[in-house]
C-alpha cells in the first residue's frame, strides 16, 4: 500500500462517519420537531388552564401583544387593545381566526399571526387532605402522587387509598374513583379521606401557650399563677418562653408540644399541673423581592393569597410588571418557578389564577420590560431618542431616569437621592440591557483612596436596570475583611412591650433607649422586673434590669449597655 493510499482511506472513513452522524442528528431533529408539532394539532379543542403562544409579524402596534396567554377559568384570554376573547371550547385554528379578525379592527394592514398550543393544564381544587388546599393548575394526566407533591404532601391522618374526584356531569355532581377520572378536567375536585384533625405546628404558626408557674405573694406563702401568652413560631421552628428559653417545636402536634413543655417544668409543678398549647392560626413565612416598597420575609396566614404579601410589603413600585410575578419553590429538592398574573386578579377578581403560596416561597415582582430608548418630545425641539435606566430597591427615590453618555453608578445614586439606611452596598446588582448581570461592591470601593474611586464606579447605559439590595432585618453589617455577618439587631418581646420582634441596634445603646425606640411599654408592664436575655459562650443568661432605676439615673441600670443579639423581655 502506497503512502497516498494509506492517508486517503482513513480520511474517507472519517468523512463518511461524520456524514452518518450529521444525517442521524438532522433526522432526529426533524422527527422531534415533527413530533412536537403533532402533539397539539390545530384542531385541538382548548380548555381553561391551557397555555397558548401568540406570534405576530413585527409591527409597531403589535409587538407588545405577542407572548404566552393562559386561558382563564371563565374560558377567556385577555389581549391588550382588544379585550377578552373566548377561547375555551374553540379549536386552535378557530381561535387564531378570531384573534386575526380582532386585530384587523385596530390596524390598517392585514396582521400575520401564528397561534399554537404550548401546554395543556387543568384547574383542580384540592381539598382538606393535602398540606396546602386550594386551586392548582395541573396536567390532565397527573397521577395522584404528583398531585400530592404539588400541594406539599398530605396532612396527618390523610390517605390516598380512597382518593376520589368530584366532577360536574350533565349538570350534576358525580364522584369517581381517581383511577377512573383520568384525564382530569378543569374544575374537578380532589377528595381524600382523613382520620384525624390533629394539625402539625410549623414555622410561623401562632400559638396560645399556658404554663403554670409559682410566685410568692405578700400575704400568701405561695400561690399558683400562669404564664398566658400568644407565641409565634420563628422562621427556624423555635419559640421563646421566659421560663424555658428557646425550644424547637416545629413538626410536632399541639399535644406533643404541651407534653414537652410540661416535662420541662420543675417536678413539683409538673406533678400537679400541666402546660397547655393551642393553635390559634396557621401561618407561614414568605419572602418577597423585586419592585416592591419593602422587600423581605413576612409571616402571613396560610389562607392568604399573594395579594396579602404585596400589601405587607407596602405595595408595588411604579413600573412593576404585575402580569409576570414569579413564585420560586422547592419541590422534592428541585426548584420550580410559577407565574402569577396579579393584574388579571386585580381586574377580574378570580383567585383561581393565583398559585397557592407555600412555606418559604420566594415571590419576585419584576420590572416591566423597557426599550433601550423612548421617544421624548417637547415644543422647542424635535423627537429625540433618550436612553433610560431604572433603579429600585434600597434607594430614597426609585424610578426611571435618563441615562446620558458617561453616567456612572455614583451619578445615578445621587440622582436617586442616595441609598437608604438598610442598603447592602456590597451586593449592588446591575442587570445590563444585553442580559448580563454584574455585582458591584461599593462598600469595598468606599474604603479605597479617593483617586481610585473616580474611575472605579461602573458605567450605566441605556436599558440597564440597577437593584440596590436591602439587608435582611437580622443580617446586620458585613465585615469586608472576613466576610462574616455581624448581627446588628435586638429583640423586643413580652406582654408589657408595645412592639414585638426584631429592632435595629446601634451601639452604644441602653435598654432605656431601645425601649423608647421600639415605642415604649403599655400600662400593664412590670418595669421593675425586665429581663435582658443574652447568650454568653453558647449559654443563655438572664440579666435583671430595673427601668424605674434607670429613669431616676441610678446605677447600675442607668449604665447598662446592650449587645447585638440581646432580647429584652418586658413582663
Amino acid at each position: 500500500m502506497t503512502k497516498t493510499q494509506y492517508c486517503t482511506l482513513p480520511q474517507r472513513t472519517v468523512y463518511f462517519s461524520l456524514f452518518l452522524i450529521l444525517s442521524l442528528f438532522f433526522l432526529v431533529q426533524f422527527q422531534t420537531s415533527a413530533q412536537a408539532k403533532t402533539n397539539f394539532p390545530d384542531n385541538t379543542i382548548l380548555a381553561p388552564g391551557d397555555t397558548i403562544q401568540l406570534q405576530l409579524k413585527k409591527h409597531p402596534l403589535l409587538n407588545n401583544l405577542a407572548g404566552n396567554y393562559v386561558i382563564s377559568p371563565v374560558g377567556n384570554i385577555t389581549i391588550a387593545e382588544i379585550g377578552d376573547i373566548h377561547a375555551a371550547g374553540e379549536s386552535v385554528v378557530d381561535l387564531k381566526n378570531q384573534i386575526q379578525q380582532a386585530l384587523r379592527s385596530i390596524i390598517s394592514i392585514d396582521p400575520k399571526i401564528n397561534l399554537s398550543l404550548l401546554e395543556q393544564n387543568r384547574f383542580i381544587l384540592m381539598g382538606d387532605g393535602v398540606r396546602y388546599p386550594g386551586w392548582y393548575k395541573v396536567q390532565p394526566s397527573a397521577s395522584i402522587e404528583e398531585l400530592i407533591d404539588i400541594a406539599s404532601g398530605l396532612r396527618p391522618g390523610a390517605s390516598i387509598v380512597d382518593a376520589r374526584i368530584s366532577r360536574i356531569i350533565a349538570g350534576k355532581s358525580k364522584e369517581l374513583p381517581f383511577a377512573n377520572a383520568l384525564p382530569l378536567q378543569s374544575f374537578d375536585r380532589l377528595t381524600l379521606t382523613t382520620e384525624t384533625d390533629s394539625a402539625i405546628v410549623d414555622n410561623g404558626d401562632l400559638l396560645y401557650v399556658i404554663i403554670p408557674k409559682e410566685v410568692t405573694g405578700e400575704f400568701s406563702p405561695t400561690e399558683r399563677n400562669y404564664f398566658k401568652e400568644k407565641v409565634e413560631v420563628d422562621r427556624h421552628g423555635f419559640i421563646f418562653l421566659p421560663s424555658q428559653g428557646n425550644i424547637k417545636i416545629s413538626g410536632y402536634t399541639t399535644e406533643k408540644i404541651s407534653e414537652l413543655l410540661t416535662n420541662n417544668l420543675p417536678k413539683y409543678l409538673s406533678k400537679s399541673d400541666k402546660a397547655s398549647v393551642n393553635l390559634i392560626e396557621k401561618r407561614h413565612y414568605i419572602q418577597i423581592l423585586g419592585h416592591v416598597a419593602n422587600p423581605g420575609w413576612y409571616n402571613i396566614p396560610e389562607s392568604a393569597n399573594i395579594q396579602a404579601i404585596l400589601g405587607q410589603a407596602g405595595g408595588t413600585l411604579e413600573g412593576a410588571n404585575l402580569e409576570e410575578v414569579t413564585i420560586s419553590r422547592k419541590v422534592k429538592s428541585e426548584s420550580i418557578n410559577l407565574l402569577a398574573d396579579i393584574q388579571y386578579y386585580l381586574s377580574k377578581g378570580d383567585n383561581r389564577m393565583l398559585p397557592v403560596l407555600h412555606e418559604n416561597d420566594t415571590v419576585f415582582v419584576p420590572l416591566a420590560p423597557i426599550r433601550e430608548t423612548e421617544q421624548v418630545t417637547n415644543d422647542s425641539q424635535p423627537a429625540l431618542d433618550t436612553p433610560k435606566i431604572r433603579i429600585f430597591g434600597a434607594v430614597n427615590s426609585p424610578g426611571i431616569y435618563p441615562a446620558p453618555k458617561g453616567l456612572n453608578f455614583l451619578d445615578l445614586l445621587i440622582t436617586a437621592q442616595g441609598e437608604t439606611a438598610e442598603a447592602d452596598l456590597t451586593k449592588i446588582k446591575i442587570m445590563r440591557a444585553n442580559g448580563e448581570i454584574e455585582i458591584f461592591n461599593m462598600q469595598a470601593l468606599l474604603e479605597t483612596t479617593a483617586s481610585a474611586q473616580e474611575t472605579a464606579f461602573p458605567q450605566i447605559n441605556g436599558g440597564d436596570i440597577v437593584h440596590v439590595v436591602r439587608r435582611e432585618p437580622n443580617a446586620g453589617m458585613i465585615n469586608t475583611q472576613t466576610g462574616q455577618i455581624i448581627p446588628q439587631t435586638i429583640t423586643m418581646t413580652g406582654p408589657g412591650s408595645n412592639s414585638q420582634g426584631l429592632q435595629p441596634f446601634n451601639a452604644p445603646m441602653t435598654p432605656f433607649q431601645a425601649i423608647a425606640q421600639a415605642g415604649g411599654m403599655n400600662d400593664f408592664a412590670d418595669t421593675n422586673d425586665i429581663m435582658i436575655i443574652r447568650r454568653v459562650d453558647g449559654k443563655q443568661e438572664s440579666l435583671p434590669y430595673n427601668y424605674d432605676n434607670a429613669l431616676k439615673g441610678k446605677a447600675p441600670d442607668v449604665d447598662f449597655q446592650l449587645q447585638a443579639g440581646d432580647m429584652i423581655y418586658i413582663p
